[in-house]
C-alpha cells in the first residue's frame, strides 16, 4: 500500500492532540493573566483604601531617622501605581464601550456580552485584544463571510488604531508620565521573560524602578554637589 492507514490515523490524531494541548495551554494562560491582574487590582485597591494602615506599617517597620524620606518614596509610588491602575481601567472601559456599540450596529449577536469581554481581556495588553476578537468573527461568520470581515475591521480600528495610537499614549503619558514608546519595550521584554504575567507586572515594575532610579540619581547629586562645595 502507497498509504497506511494506520499511520496517517495515528499523526492526524497526535496532531489534533497537541492542537488541543496548545489550545487548553493558551485558555490557562489568559486565565491566570487575568487572575494576576484582578490580584493585583485588588492589593493596589487595598493599599488606597488602606492607605493610613500601611504608612503605620513602614513607620513602624523603619528607622527613625529615614521614616520621613520612605514615606515620602512610599506616596510617590502610591500615586503612580493608582494612576496605572486607572488608566487600565478607563481604557478597559472605552474599548468595552466602543466593541458594544460597533458589534450593536452590525447586528452580531451577544453585544454586550463581547463588549464586556473585550474590557476584560484588554488588561492582557495587545494579546488579549486578538483573543476577545475571535468569538466575535465566529458569530459573524455564522451570519455571513461580510459581516465577518467588517468585524475583524473593526476590533482592528478599536484596538490597532484607536487604543494604540491614541487612548494608551494619552493616558499613560498624563498619568503616570512615561514614554509610550517605553511602555511599549518594556511590555515585550515583560512578555519575553514571563509570559503573559510579565506582560501584565512589566508596566507597574518599570514604575517603581523609575522612582528609585530617578530617586538615587538625585540622591548621588545631592552628594556630588555638596563634595564639589
Amino acid at each position: 500500500e502507497l498509504f497506511n492507514t494506520g499511520t496517517i490515523l495515528k499523526n492526524l490524531s497526535d496532531r489534533l492532540s497537541a492542537s488541543s494541548q496548545a489550545i487548553f495551554g493558551t485558555v490557562i494562560n489568559i486565565f491566570g493573566g487575568l487572575v494576576s491582574f484582578f490580584i493585583i487590582v485588588f492589593v493596589a485597591l487595598f493599599f488606597n483604601i488602606q492607605e493610613k494602615g500601611v504608612k503605620k506599617f513602614i513607620y513602624y517597620l523603619t528607622p527613625d531617622e529615614h521614616r520621613a524620606y520612605i514615606l515620602v518614596l512610599f506616596d510617590r509610588i502610591q500615586q503612580k501605581m493608582s494612576g496605572w491602575l486607572w488608566s487600565r481601567v478607563i481604557i478597559a472601559l472605552i474599548i468595552a464601550i466602543l466593541v458594544f456599540v460597533g458589534l450593536y450596529f452590525l447586528g452580531v449577536k451577544y453585544a454586550l456580552t463581547l463588549g464586556v469581554l473585550a474590557g476584560l481581556l484588554n488588561f492582557i495588553p495587545y494579546f488579549g485584544s486578538a483573543v476577545a476578537a475571535i468569538p466575535a468573527i465566529l458569530l459573524a461568520l455564522m451570519e455571513s463571510p461580510l459581516l465577518a470581515l467588517l468585524v475583524i475591521a473593526l476590533y482592528i480600528f478599536i484596538n490597532s488604531v484607536l487604543e494604540a495610537f491614541f487612548l494608551t499614549p494619552l493616558l499613560m503619558k498624563k498619568m503616570i508620565g512615561l514614554n509610550p514608546a517605553l511602555l511599549i519595550l518594556v511590555v515585550l521584554i515583560g512578555a519575553k521573560l514571563a509570559g503573559i504575567l510579565g506582560m501584565i507586572l512589566a508596566v507597574p515594575a518599570t514604575l517603581i524602578i523609575s522612582i528609585l532610579v530617578e530617586e538615587y540619581i538625585r540622591i548621588k547629586r545631592k552628594k556630588t554637589g555638596e563634595q564639589l562645595l
